[in-house]
């Protein structure tokens, strides 16, 4: 049956998500993550194409992408066809990464755009992993810093400034956006996933380094921070510091 075909931003602006198939992980280390946006910046410049946003997370990306002229389907075939076999040779993997094709939502105007952003950037909160200013795989912190991979200006112009930009940013997001869940399929209950690490002993009885390492074991894991402070009972403040 064919794939039904998309339907055509007026304002060529999509908010884009790949996703890893199966809900894999797509970014075994920071190596990765540095490939993959080296790769969408070579990609997008040789295309005409502008990023306001991204955020990698560990089984998905959310891109915010202005294409004018040029073609989505264009982009994230080249970017998966660069990224995809160097992954896989790395990882000594065959088959697909991805999963389908990527999803796309069409931004028809600047509000929902300015909506779009705020939610991409606050994807590492959602997930429970950091909150937003501090996470280091989002375009967050060139629009408060110096942007590198994203083009900053034309939003922060239309914000009003940077002071702006956070006070939009730290407001609660109420649109629905495209989305996933981090976990993986089957999953266990965190306070299970702690108790088979954990054996026969009890985790305040361990070192604060064997503990800080079950801890982020659990992380590895797919586990969120909510999800791990409720199982261990500690407060999610005090994990944030620990699983940096």
């Amino acid at each position: 049956m064919p794939r039904a075909a998309r339907t055509k931003s007026s304002t060529g602006v999509y908010h884009i998500m790949l996703r890893g198939v199966n809900r894999q992980r797509i970014f075994g280390d920071d190596a990765d993550r540095l490939r993959f946006l080296a790769a969408l910046q070579r990609f997008r410049e040789e295309l005409g194409v502008e990023l306001y946003a991204w955020c990698l997370m560990g089984n998905h990306v959310h891109l915010l992408l202005g294409f004018g002229d040029a073609s989505p389907e264009l982009l994230m075939k080249k970017l998966s066809c660069s990224y995809v076999p160097y992954f896989n040779r790395r990882y000594d993997r065959v088959g697909h990464l991805f999963q389908d094709r990527f999803r796309s939502e069409n931004v028809e105007n600047e509000a929902y755009l300015a909506a779009v952003m705020r939610y991409i950037h606050k994807n590492p909160e959602k997930a429970g992993i950091s909150p937003m200013e501090a996470y280091r795989w989002s375009s967050y912190r060139e629009y408060t810093g110096r942007a590198v991979y994203a083009d900053t200006a034309p939003m922060l112009d239309w914000f009003g400034g940077r002071d702006a930009f956070e006070a939009f940013m730290q407001q609660a997001d109420e649109e629905p956006h495209l989305d996933v869940e981090e976990k993986g399929p089957d999953r266990p209950e965190p306070e299970s996933a702690l108790a088979a690490l954990l054996g026969q002993r009890r985790l305040e009885e361990l070192s604060a380094p064997m503990r800080r390492e079950l801890l982020r074991q659990l992380r590895a894991q797919g586990y969120s921070v909510r999800e791990i402070s409720r199982a261990a009972h500690i407060p999610t403040g005090t994990l944030y510091g620990l699983l940096r």
